[in-house]
């Protein structure tokens, strides 16, 4: 028997007439799950559906406020200058959204007298009546610039590095410009900042934003501030494949330098400090050479991270983060003592700055003239050198050129009987006396008598000082803090 089978043609068409009212079906349940969805979301927020004016026809149009419609640059400028506030310059961002800010005047001031107090973002919309032929721009985010921000970036300044600094109420944020992006995907980075000088420094501070083009929101981040007027840089400071935003805070010869990781797995970027403040590893070595680094011995807390991290013992990518800042700070101390100083002071301190004890005695060694103008200059720096020869003492308590230094120091800052008091409980070195030739002469005829008499006594009673025969090595104690002083540098954050 032959079996017949229906035309191909005809079978298509039956299941077609069986799935096309499916489809029609579906289509229909979509279009009324999507409507009631654009519905709930007009009620909540009517701004977040006015994209729709841009495909409905005029008597369609979703209803909003006057001040939320289109409205050409003119009409913008209009309306934002009735009252005492002013339109800035319009920045096209890289997918040709507009961003602009808006300022107020201040009031007894002598120059840059305007401070910005607004920034806003508009993008290209349709628009319908006798100017439909123009251009038109509908906002589309939004963001205040209040005058605290101001303050919270100076106070942090001042009380980190230098207490001189006087915190004014309104300090203005005067100029708005793009940060290059760390990363193609990024969104857009906006650097709002204002000027001021301060004794010798020049200061920069500001705010930085971050706008998200396809969530349409713009996002205040950390407030900043550079001493020396160095720009926000991204840098690749650790081994991530995104660099890190580096803020210069450094003053003079004391280099300081902040680090954010930039973090952005949630849509809104974040931005994570390295912190000093914590060691990231609970090895008692790692907790040392971090200590050196908190004092600002950044050379040697480097060579120490790097020995660690060496014998493979413990490490993490946190520790590697800490080290990298540290590296960071040692490649800034190492550059200045290699430059050309013009003086004698400058070139010792940078030295000493470094830790490098021996090396310092060098410009004196070379020409003792020098050792008069280095004396009275290494006075005025006693405060910051202070805590880290104390640091350096605690981790190598032997060291001729250091105790040498120390003496000098403790000659500046508690007078000459303190000083021989100390050297004494020393025990003798020819190479610490001859440093002391150059850096106290004046202590060394009396060290050597009182040395001489405590010798002697020694050897009547007891011949070995127990305390020398067996140094204490570098401790985990919190360091000894001198008096505060506007030259003294806290720990980093």
């Amino acid at each position: 028997m032959k079996l017949s089978l229906p035309p191909i043609g005809s079978a298509v068409t039956s299941v077609l007439s069986h799935l096309l009212p499916l489809l029609a079906l579906a289509g229909f349940g979509g279009m009324v799950v999507g409507a009631g969805s654009l519905g709930l979301q007009f009620i909540l927020e009517p701004k977040s559906v006015a994209w729709l004016n841009d495909y409905l026809p005029e008597n369609l149009q979703v209803p909003l406020a006057d001040w939320d419609r289109p409205h050409t640059l003119d009409e913008i400028k209009a309306k934002t200058e009735k009252g005492d506030s002013k339109l800035g310059e319009w920045i096209e961002l890289p997918n040709k959204d507009r961003l602009v800010s808006v300022s107020q005047p201040r009031y007894n001031c002598i120059s840059l007298c305007d401070r910005i107090t607004e920034l806003r973002i508009y993008r290209s919309a349709k628009a319908y009546g006798p100017k439909k032929n123009q251009p038109h721009y509908r906002m589309i985010a939004q963001v205040g610039v209040p005058s605290a921000n101001d303050r919270v970036i100076l106070e942090s300044l001042q009380a980190a590095y230098s207490p001189e600094i006087e915190v004014e109420d309104d300090l203005p944020l005067e100029t708005l410009e793009t940060l290059e992006s760390p990363k193609s995907n990024s969104g857009t980075w906006l650097n709002l900042y204002g000027k001021r000088t301060q004794g010798e420094n020049a200061v920069t501070y500001g705010q930085l934003f971050h706008y998200d083009s396809d969530r349409s929101k713009l996002t205040a981040l950390i407030p900043w501030a550079s001493p020396a007027g160095t720009p926000l840089q991204w840098i690749q400071l650790t081994a991530n494949d995104t660099p890190e935003l580096l803020i210069d805070h450094s003053i003079g010869l004391e280099p300081s330098f902040r680090a954010y990781r930039l973090n952005q797995s949630k849509g809104t970027p974040e931005l994570i400090p390295i912190s000093l403040i914590q060691p990231a590893l609970k090895n008692s070595e790692f907790q040392q050479a971090i200590q050196l680094a908190q004092v600002g011995l950044w050379s040697i807390a480097a060579d120490r991270l790097k020995q660690i991290k060496n014998s493979k013992g413990d490490w993490s990518p946190g520790a590697q983060a800490q080290f990298d800042l540290i590296q960071h700070h040692a490649k800034a101390t190492q550059a200045q003592t290699k430059q050309s100083w013009s003086n004698a002071t400058q070139q010792v301190l940078a030295q000493l700055l470094d830790g490098q004890w021996k090396r310092a005695l060098e410009p004196l060694e070379k020409d003792p003239t020098n050792s008069t103008e280095v004396r009275e200059g290494i006075a005025l720096e006693v405060p910051r050198l202070w805590k880290r020869v104390t640091a350096a003492l605690q981790d190598d308590p032997g060291n001729p050129h250091l105790q040498a230094w120390m003496a000098r120091l403790k000659l500046d800052r508690d007078g000459k009987a303190k000083a021989i008091a100390w050297i004494n409980q020393q025990g003798s070195s020819p190479t610490r006396s001859e440093a002391l030739k150059l850096l106290a002469p004046e202590l060394i005829p009396t060290i050597k008598a009182e040395t001489s008499k405590s010798d002697a006594t020694k050897s009547a009673t007891n011949p070995i000082d127990p305390a020398l025969a067996a140094p204490t090595r570098f401790n985990t104690q919190p360091l000894p803090s001198p008096s505060p002083s506007p030259s003294s540098t806290p720990p980093l954050n």
